[in-house]
């Protein structure tokens, strides 16, 4: 939250109070369902092998009842993109969270571009190419994570790259170390055009399997619906990918990888199972101790005439 708070400001994508269920009336579910759940807020996705006369007679009479939002009602959509920051670099800490762990995490975040921008393949690419090098220093050389990683999330105007590892609390320090050098290290030296093809390979196979089924299929066109109805056709991401060189790699990645746009997070347990099992232990003396006065005084009461006690 602190992180997304300073990355994204003033985009509302961060709750600042807590919400329950407990505090939802009927009234606000009511309100909702007749607000949202209307025509035009509605996109149908069919995707394999069916008879059209029989799903258009299905969606007829599991949809055809709903009304449309009259226009004093419809909500007016606004977009409001949200600044680059500019007085990076931060670090900031969970708070108790978690509270009691053996492990904890070291991430480091961007503010990029969003999927719209001409520069969403190559971000597609950098974040892969820096997924395969974060695991080839950090695990394979190393040893010292068992899921180094990196991914790019984006919207349609704004976007946040991370690279992220977990660790040991004593190698925690070093770790961060490692992630900063290998941005470091993608920033300074282009990527070969070898590096490239492969990275660009990994990632088509990566979208080949996860199409294999119809609902993977759509899927996919709820992720892009956004550029269809901008543009009015599906954008070809396949032959984006193919596109992105290394100049343009590592244009993006100096573009991107920017000291005043970048936080670090560390995820650090408020105590180790190791000081929690000393503060049993320690608690556990202290008690015996007071249990042993307790004993001790009770016995020599006992053992005094009654005219003492």
């Amino acid at each position: 939250t602190k992180a997304n708070t300073w990355l994204l400001p003033g985009n509302g994508a961060v709750c600042r109070e807590l919400v329950s269920v407990d505090s939802i009336a009927d009234k606000d579910i009511i309100n909702t369902f007749r607000s949202f759940y209307t025509p035009e807020n509605m996109t149908l996705i069919i995707v394999g092998n069916f008879e059209w006369q029989a799903v258009r007679d299905r969606i007829r009479n599991t949809f055809g009842h709903l009304q449309p939002l009259p226009d004093n009602k419809k909500l007016k959509k606004t977009v409001h993109t949200p600044p680059y920051p500019t007085d990076g670099p931060k670090q900031v800490t969970g708070t108790f969270a978690p509270f009691l762990a053996s492990n904890g995490f070291v991430a480091v975040a961007f503010r990029t571009a969003g999927s719209d921008s001409p520069d969403a393949a190559a971000l597609e690419v950098l974040s892969s190419y820096l997924n395969a090098t974060l695991y080839e220093q950090i695990r394979i050389k190393h040893g010292l994570s068992y899921s180094p990683e990196a991914a790019v999330f984006m919207a349609p105007d704004y976007g946040i790259l991370y690279v992220t590892a977990d660790s040991g609390l004593r190698q925690i320090d070093h770790v961060s170390e490692l992630l900063h050098q290998t941005l470091e290290r993608v920033v300074a030296v282009t990527p070969t055009a070898e590096e490239v093809a492969r990275t660009r390979q990994r990632i088509l196979l990566q979208w080949v399997q996860g199409y294999e089924t119809n609902a993977g299929l759509a899927d996919f066109y709820v992720s892009v619906l956004h550029r269809l109805n901008k543009a009015g056709r599906f954008a070809n991401y396949e032959q984006e990918i193919e596109r992105v060189t290394p100049t343009a790699l590592a244009r993006v990645a100096k573009t991107t990888i920017r000291r005043d746009r970048q936080v670090e997070v560390r995820g650090v347990p408020t105590l180790s199972y190791t000081w929690f099992y000393f503060g049993l232990g320690a608690a556990a003396v202290v008690l015996i101790f007071i249990f042993s006065l307790l004993v001790r005084t009770v016995s020599r009461s006992k053992e005094m005439p009654w005219y003492r006690r």
